[in-house]
């Protein structure tokens, strides 16, 4: 911080924190995408266009799947739950940046 300022010290942490949330999107996508790809979607049987990238989408998923959609849910609040504590680990490292 002496040598760089505070600017660049906040950038830094920001980016190390985005980091780690996309690290842990790329490991709950290993779950993610062969959960979306065993779903049937009821429109796919009809289709004409098919897209290999919407197979492991969340647009895989019919309408009366819903351990694939709490899959979703359960991930989203996995990735909320860790954003929220790395967000609480920051606020403590830059109450210390402040009584310096």
């Amino acid at each position: 911080m002496e040598q760089c300022g505070l600017d660049t010290v906040c950038f830094l942490r920001f980016l190390r924190m985005g980091q780690k949330l996309s690290l842990l999107g790329i490991v709950m996508s290993f779950g993610l995408f062969p959960l979306y790809a065993t779903g049937t979607h009821p429109m796919d049987a009809t289709r004409s266009d098919f897209d290999p990238l919407e197979e492991i989408t969340m647009s895989n998923v019919g309408q009366k799947d819903p351990l694939r959609v709490w899959g979703s849910v359960l991930a989203m609040y996995i990735m909320s739950i860790f954003a929220m504590y790395l967000f609480q680990e920051e606020f403590k490292v830059s109450n210390y940046y402040t009584l310096i």
